[in-house]
């Protein structure tokens, strides 16, 4: 789950769509087999992940990454998988601290605003999948594991993708009802 809250978010639906991107980046084993996934590094598997200690700073690290596509050098690191060139600018912008959980959700919402993403994120639930679809658009040129990246990289499918948001969402919403 997101470290931080609804409130700090803009709503529980960016939370869900928060944890959406991170299932669909590093899988739920591999998320199971970290800190929640936040200090993972590129090329992790839940049979070997690669995990940085201390969240100090980005973990600054290259690493080759094969896949039917191609092959990329990538420094992407954490639930996010962020790069270094985005987090730096990330945590320039935001006046960040540390590469924390709570830092890298605030860039991650941040990303999702300068994508334009929140207000289909905000508009999208369960029974507006047009919303959802418009957001993982705008999110897609950002998470190359989205559906329409234009990366090369493997994706995921729409219809997985709507279950996984759905499956986040609905936790959020029992959490939301638990706290009341």
């Amino acid at each position: 789950m997101a470290r931080i809250s609804a409130q700090e978010a803009g709503d529980k639906r960016i939370l869900a769509f928060l944890d959406t991107i991170k299932v669909c980046e590093l899988g739920e084993k591999l998320i199971a087999a970290s800190d929640d996934g936040y200090n993972v590094c590129v090329t992790s598997t839940a049979a070997q992940p690669i995990l940085f200690h201390g969240y100090h700073d980005h973990p600054r690290r290259m690493f080759v990454v094969h896949y039917p596509g191609g092959t990329v050098n990538s420094s992407a690191a954490g639930a996010y998988q962020q790069i270094m060139s985005t987090w730096d600018d990330e945590k320039r912008a935001l006046k960040l601290p540390d590469f924390s959980p709570r830092s890298q959700d605030l860039a991650a919402v941040d990303l999702l605003r300068r994508a334009g993403a929140i207000p289909h994120i905000i508009a999208s639930n369960l029974f507006r999948a047009v919303e959802l679809a418009a957001a993982l658009g705008d999110a897609s040129p950002i998470w190359a594991s989205l559906p329409g990246s234009k990366s090369g990289q493997p994706q995921h499918d729409m219809d997985v993708v709507a279950r996984i948001y759905g499956a986040q969402l609905a936790k959020y919403e029992t959490l939301a009802q638990a706290l009341q």
